[in-house]
């Protein structure tokens, strides 16, 4: 979205140059610099340090999953996803997270069907959102608070205009296409592959994949 015309451009290299200089002084924040920059183990340490503060993170199962991924214990990830996902939390797309790491982990296990499934999942819930964002479509309580009634699924009028998916959601995308073409189903990963070019128009990946599969 940002990136679609100039004057967006500029509005967001403005925000950019605006905003204050991120710090790792936390602990969290040591342990998201040391995973963003490939240190596994280390952030690995980080993380069980700060899920042992406060063992009510669900972000810190997510981002732990994800280091855990990376080093290839693929078991351990899968728990750690999984209690992501039961301790659910304030920000539902955190459980969105942790259907992706559970994703990721049934691939690298073999099972491409259930990777498939899962990462449709957690592409679901950022195609159907709520007004509160992904992972609450159909949950709203309005109705019931405001009316003594159940809420509509869709509380969103279709004029609104919203941002669905960001460049980790795009990746995503030609992650899930790649596994479609690996299983064969060469029309489901067309169909995901313009779906990525569709929300962001300079996917490249998604671009040459799609041009590769052709007709």
């Amino acid at each position: 979205y940002w990136r679609a015309t100039d004057f967006r451009r500029s509005i967001r290299d403005a925000w950019e140059d605006g905003r204050p200089p991120r710090t790792a002084a936390t602990l969290p924040g040591r342990a998201q610099a040391a995973l963003n920059s490939g240190q596994h183990e280390e952030a690995l340490s980080l993380y069980d340090q700060a899920l042992s503060a406060d063992p009510q993170w669900v972000g810190g199962y997510v981002r732990r999953a994800e280091a855990l991924l990376a080093l290839g214990r693929l078991q351990e990830a899968a728990r750690s996803a999984r209690i992501a996902h039961f301790l659910g939390g304030p920000d539902p797309s955190t459980a969105v997270e942790a259907d992706w790491m559970l994703a990721q982990v049934a691939y690298r296990d073999g099972d491409v069907d259930a990777a498939l499934a899962l990462g449709e999942q957690a592409l679901d819930a950022y195609r159907f959102q709520s007004i509160a964002g992904p992972g609450t479509f159909g949950g709203g309580l309005y109705g019931w608070a405001t009316f003594r009634r159940l809420a509509l699924r869709a509380d969103m009028l279709p004029q609104l205009v919203t941002i669905r998916f960001t460049d980790r959601e795009i990746g995503w995308m030609e992650t899930l296409g790649a596994w479609y073409e690996e299983a064969g189903d060469l029309e489901a990963a067309r169909r995901t592959y313009g779906e990525a070019l569709q929300a962001a128009p300079d996917a490249t990946l998604a671009a040459e994949r799609l041009a590769a599969l052709g007709d």
